[in-house]
């Protein structure tokens, strides 16, 4: 699968090392330019905007979030004009469930995809497989499952119901 995915942070930098190890393109954007660079070296596509991140991806294209619940709202009103019906963003961060449902919500009326994925592990999890809870409609978890499986340990991922699932699971946990 070739996704982009946004935020190399403590989580974001190991999960994209995991899924490039796993034989995954990853076109990978990060505020930082030293990250990008260190990604690159990973075998990532680096870039250090939002508009070549989109239109290196293939339709339909998807793009996983790795950033603060404070900073989801932002990154996806960049990307909103970028992107088209079809697409899929994943919220990888720990966002209020509320809001998970709000924000899939807003973007299935413009016809983009939306999954709330919890990812539990902390780094070392992310590096070498976490468990993740997915929230949204069953349909688009499905497709995911192969990607899930692979950045995941054993059994580690689920599908947790209705947009906000998988972010509530998350809490709880």
């Amino acid at each position: 699968m070739k996704l982009g995915y946004v935020g190399l942070g403590k989580m974001g930098f190991g999960m994209v090392e995991l899924m490039l190890e796993k034989g995954h393109q990853v076109v990978a954007y990060n505020r930082h330019k030293e990250v990008i660079a260190e990604i690159e070296k990973k075998g990532a596509k680096g870039t250090e905007s939002y508009e070549t991140l989109v239109s290196s991806l293939p339709k339909p294209r998807t793009i996983w979030l790795m950033v603060s619940h404070q900073a989801v709202d932002e990154v996806i009103g960049k990307l909103l004009p970028l992107i088209e019906k079809g697409d899929t963003i994943i919220d990888g961060g720990n966002s209020p469930y509320k809001e998970s449902i709000r924000r899939a919500k807003e973007l299935e009326a413009k016809g983009i995809d939306f999954l709330d994925a919890g990812v539990s592990g902390g780094p070392g999890g992310a590096r070498s497989g976490a468990c993740i809870m997915v929230g949204g409609r069953e349909e688009v978890f499905k497709r995911y499952e192969p990607l899930l499986r692979d950045i995941t340990v054993p059994n580690g991922y689920r599908y947790m119901g209705p947009s906000g699932a998988g972010h509530f699971v998350k809490m709880v946990h």
